[in-house]
C-alpha cells in the first residue's frame, strides 16, 4: 500500500507542475504579454510530462486504493473543471478583443490558485495515508 500511495503522490505531483506549466502562458495572455498563437505554441512547443501518469493515475489508484482521498480528488477535478470554464470564457473574449479587463487576470489567477490548493491539500491527504500503511 505504501508503494500504492508513493504512486498517486508522484501522478498527482506531475499533475500539480503540469497544471503549473500551463497556466503561465495563460496568465500572460491576460496580463497582455502574449497572444494566444503564442500560448499556443508555448503550451505545444512544452507538451505534458507523462512519466505517473498524470489524471488517470491519480483517479485510478485513489478509487482503488484510497476510497478516503476521493473528496480531495473530486475537489482537484472540479477546480480544473471550473479553471476549465473560465478559460473558454477568457478565449471568447479573447477573440471579440475583450479580454483587456484586468479582472480576467485576477479571475484566471484566482481559479488556478484554486487548483494548487487542491493538489495541494490531495498530497498531504496522500502523505498522511502513506504514514498509515508503514507500520
Amino acid at each position: 500500500m505504501r508503494k500504492k500511495a508513493e504512486e498517486l503522490y508522484l501522478a498527482t505531483d506531475e499533475f500539480g507542475r503540469n497544471f503549473g506549466t500551463s497556466i503561465i502562458p495563460l496568465l500572460a495572455v491576460a496580463d497582455g504579454d502574449l497572444d494566444w498563437n503564442q500560448m499556443r505554441d508555448m503550451q505545444i512547443a512544452n507538451p505534458p510530462k507523462r512519466d505517473y501518469g498524470g489524471a488517470e493515475t491519480m483517479e485510478m489508484l485513489t478509487r482503488i486504493y484510497f476510497s478516503s482521498a476521493e473528496p480531495d480528488l473530486k475537489k482537484v477535478f472540479a477546480a480544473r473543471d471550473e479553471l476549465n470554464v473560465l478559460q473558454r470564457a477568457f478565449k471568447e473574449a479573447y477573440q471579440q478583443d475583450d479580454h483587456r479587463d484586468p479582472r480576467w487576470r485576477k479571475v484566471l489567477a484566482g481559479a488556478a490558485m484554486d487548483v494548487e490548493r487542491a493538489i495541494q491539500a490531495l498530497k498531504a491527504k496522500v502523505v498522511g495515508l502513506s504514514g498509515e500503511h508503514i507500520h
